[in-house]
C-alpha cells in the first residue's frame, strides 16, 4: 500500500483525479442507534460523552482507541499516540508543544475535550497534547470528516474525546514504572474502589525528563552540538479523583477533580537564539455531570465545568540561564467555565432525536512583564443544537441536524452568529457500506487572534467551511477491512498569519481536499493495518499552507508470539511540509518496535525502542525532533480482574 500511495502521488493529475472520483460520493459513516432488527434499539446514553448519543459502532472518518490498542503502542503522552492517527499529524516546534493537525486543519481549530470537557487552553484556543499523560486513559476517539452538529463551534477541524477510566474498569491497585534514553522516569498509579454506592478512582502521575536525545546525524550548529537537545527537560506532576454516585451500572452524578503541574525549557531553534522556559504551568479543573432523568425513551445530562490555567512564561538573556538574568517574565492566568444540557428521546419507529445548549465562558489575563498594567479579555459562546437519527429503510440510515451559536467579545460589544446545517447517509448492502455527509462549520477567533499586542486583529470574522466527505468500506469474511474516503473542505475567512509574524487576517478562501485509503488484517495471532492520507492544503492564490504533510502513511503489525508474549512494529511515513520562509521540510520516515512479556497477568514487563534507524528530522522548521530511543516499563496490578 505504502509503495500504491507514493507512486500515486508521484503524479500529481493523477491525485487530483482520486481526490475528485472519492469527493464526489461524500463521508464517515455514523454509529447506528439502533440494530439491524427492527424495532429494537440500543441504550443512548454514555457517561463519558459530551452529550447523549448512540453507542455502536464507529463512523469512518471517527476512529477509536480502546485501553488496549492505547497500551500496545507504549506511549508516555497523548502526542504519541495521535501521531499515528490516520488523516493526522503532531508538530513539534517554537515552544516544545505537541499540536495537532487533522485533514489540514491547525490544532486551534481542532476540539479537544477529557470526558466530555473542552480543553483547548483558552487565549491560544489549543493545547499541547505532551502534557496530557496516558496512565489515567481508558479510551480517546478521533472525529476527523463532517461532524455531528452536537459538538457545537470551534469543532471545525475535528475533535478528539479522551476518556479516563471508571472506577470499576480494572483492578483495585495498578501501577506503571517508565524509563529510558531521554525522557527518564515516568510513574502512573491508580487506586479504584466503592463504598457503598460511591465509587472512586485515584489517579497520580510523575514525570522526570532530562531532555530529549537527539539523532546521531544531526548536523551541530553553533546552537545546538547535539546529544541531549539543549533545554528540552521535562518536569510534571498529575493528580487526579474521581467519583460516581449511584448504582454501580447506572451511576446518576459524576463528580471529576484534577490537576497538572510542570516546568520545562524551550529549545531554541538550531538557527536562531532564544532562551525561554515555562518556570510554572498549572492546570486545575473541576467538572460535575448529572443524569437527572434516566427512562427507557427519554433521558436528560447535564455538566458543569470550570478550569483554571496559569503560566509563568521566562526569557533568559543568554544560555546560562540564570534566575537573575532575566530579560523579560510574562505570566498568563486564564479561566474558562461551561454548562451543557442535553436530552436524548428515542422510539422505535420513530428513530432518535438528540437536543442540547451549551453556554461557554473565557476569560485571559496577561502580563506582559512584572510591574507593568495586566490586559484582560474576555468571550463567551453559547449553541444549541438539535439532530434526528432514523432508518429510511433496511440498511439505509439518515442522520440530520442543524445548530446555532452566538459569539461575544470586546465587553459585549460585539457579536457575531452562525447556523450550521449537517447531513448524513448511510447505505449497507451485502459486505459493503457507503457514506456520504455535508456539512456547514464554524469556528470563533481566539483571544490571542483577537487581542495580541503584536499580532491581534479584534475585526477578524468567525471562520466557516462547507465539509463533504464520502466512504466506501467493505469487510471480507471477517478477517479483512478495506475503506477508502475522500474528503473536500471549503474554508472562507480562514483565520491565517505568515509564520510567527504579522497580524492575523482573514484569507478569503482556502481549501483542504484529499484521500484515505486504510485496510486491516486480522489473521490470529496476525493483526496489521495500514493507512495512507493525501492531502492537497491551499490557499485561494494556489500556495501551500505551512506545515501541513502532503501525504502521510502509518502501519502497525502487531504479533501474539505466545500467550503472554507479543511484539508490535509501527512504521510512519510523512511528506513534504511548506515552512514560513517559504522552504520545504523533506519527507521523512520512522521505524519503531515494542516487546511486552506477562501482559493481562500481575506483573508484565515493555520494551519499545522508537526511531529504530535513528532518522534526523524536523516536523517544524529549526527543531529537531528526538532520534533513536529506548523506553521500558514494568506494569503492576493487584486485586480483582
Amino acid at each position: 500500500m505504502n509503495i500504491f500511495v507514493l507512486s500515486v502521488y508521484s503524479k500529481r493529475n493523477t491525485f487530483r483525479g482520486i481526490l475528485i472520483f472519492l469527493s464526489l460520493l461524500c463521508s464517515g459513516r455514523f454509529s447506528p442507534c439502533f440494530s439491524e432488527e427492527k424495532g429494537e434499539h440500543e441504550p443512548v446514553y454514555l457517561m463519558e460523552e459530551i452529550v447523549v448519543t448512540s453507542r455502536s459502532g464507529s463512523p469512518s472518518t471517527e476512529s477509536v482507541l480502546e485501553k488496549e490498542d492505547i497500551q500496545a503502542l507504549q506511549p508516555v503522552s497523548v502526542a504519541d499516540i495521535l501521531a499515528g492517527s490516520p488523516g493526522a499529524s503532531v508538530i513539534v516546534g517554537t515552544k516544545n508543544s505537541s499540536d495537532i493537525l487533522i485533514h489540514g486543519y491547525n490544532s486551534s481549530e481542532v476540539l479537544i475535550m477529557v470526558d466530555g470537557r473542552p480543553i483547548n487552553e483558552p487565549y491560544y484556543g489549543k493545547l499541547d497534547l505532551s502534557t496530557i499523560g496516558v496512565g489515567n486513559i481508558s479510551r480517546i476517539r478521533v472525529v476527523k470528516g463532517s461532524s455531528s452538529v452536537r459538538y457545537g463551534p470551534n469543532a471545525m477541524g475535528g475533535v478528539v474525546n479522551i476518556m479516563t477510566g471508571g472506577t470499576d474498569d480494572g483492578p483495585p491497585v495498578s501501577a506503571r514504572f517508565t524509563t529510558g534514553s531521554g525522557k527518564d522516569f515516568r510513574a502512573d498509579f491508580i487506586h479504584r474502589g466503592r463504598i457503598r454506592n460511591v465509587g472512586y478512582r485515584i489517579n497520580f502521575g510523575r514525570t522526570v525528563r532530562g531532555g530529549f536525545p537527539l539523532s546521531s546525524d544531526f548536523t551541530p550548529t553553533s546552537l545546538e552540538n547535539g546529544g541531549l537537545r539543549d533545554n528540552s527537560f521535562y518536569r510534571q506532576t498529575d493528580m487526579g479523583i474521581k467519583l460516581l454516585f449511584g448504582p454501580r451500572e447506572t451511576p446518576k452524578w459524576s463528580v471529576n477533580l484534577g490537576n497538572s503541574h510542570l516546568s520545562k525549557g524551550l529549545p531554541s531553534s538550531i538557527y536562531e537564539p532564544r532562551f525561554w522556559r515555562f518556570r510554572t504551568w498549572n492546570r486545575t479543573s473541576l467538572d460535575l455531570d448529572g443524569v437527572p432523568v434516566r427512562g427507557d425513551t427519554f433521558r436528560v445530562k447535564t455538566k458543569v465545568y470550570i478550569e483554571r490555567f496559569l503560566n509563568e512564561f521566562v526569557d533568559y538573556r543568554d544560555g546560562s540561564y540564570d534566575p537573575y538574568d532575566v530579560y523579560w517574565e510574562s505570566t498568563h492566568d486564564n479561566l474558562s467555565a461551561g454548562f451543557l444540557v442535553s436530552s436524548s428521546y428515542a422510539q422505535e419507529t420513530n428513530g432518535i432525536t438528540n437536543t442540547g445548549l451549551q453556554i461557554r465562558w473565557e476569560n485571559s489575563r496577561r502580563q506582559a512583564e512584572k510591574g507593568i498594567p495586566w490586559f484582560e479579555n474576555s468571550t463567551a459562546t453559547t449553541w444549541m443544537f438539535a439532530e434526528h437519527e432514523r432508518m429510511l429503510a433496511d440498511g439505509l440510515r439518515l442522520r440530520g441536524g442543524i445548530s446555532g451559536d452566538v459569539f461575544v467579545y470586546d465587553s459585549r460589544d460585539r457579536i457575531t452568529h452562525n447556523i450550521n446545517p449537517s447531513v448524513n447517509l448511510e447505505w449497507k448492502f451485502r459486505d459493503y457500506t457507503i457514506t456520504g455527509a455535508v456539512s456547514r462549520v464554524s469556528r470563533f477567533p481566539t483571544l490571542h487572534q483577537l487581542f495580541s499586542s503584536d499580532s491581534g486583529n479584534p475585526c477578524l470574522k468567525p471562520e466557516w467551511a462547507y465539509k463533504g466527505d464520502l466512504t466506501v468500506s467493505r469487510d471480507f469474511y471477517d478477517t479483512v477491512t478495506f475503506s477508502a474516503t475522500g474528503f473536500m473542505n471549503r474554508v472562507h475567512d480562514m483565520i491565517f498569519r505568515s509564520g510567527n509574524l504579522g497580524i492575523y487576517h482573514n484569507i478569503e478562501e482556502a481549501r483542504l481536499d484529499g484521500a484515505e485509503i486504510s485496510g486491516e488484517i486480522r489473521v490470529l495471532p496476525l493483526k496489521a493495518a495500514s493507512a495512507a492520507t493525501l492531502l492537497d492544503s491551499r490557499s485561494r492564490d494556489g500556495e501551500r499552507l505551512e506545515y501541513r504533510p502532503e501525504w502521510k502513511v502509518d502501519t502497525n503489525v502487531s504479533w501474539t508470539i505466545f500467550p503472554g508474549l507479543s511484539a508490535t512494529m509501527i512504521s510512519r511515513i510523512v511528506g513534504e511540509r511548506r515552512t514560513e520562509i517559504n522552504t520545504y521540510l523533506p519527507s521523512y520516515h520512522t521505524e519503531s518496535i515494542g516487546l511486552v512479556i506477562g501482559e493481562n497477568h500481575t506483573v508484565a514487563a515493555r520494551l519499545m525502542m522508537d526511531n529504530i534507524f535513528d532518522v534526523s528530522y524536523e516536523e517544524e522548521f529549526g527543531y529537531p525532533t528526538a532520534g533513536r530511543t529506548v523506553l521500558a516499563a514494568i506494569d503492576w496490578s493487584w486485586g480483582g480482574k
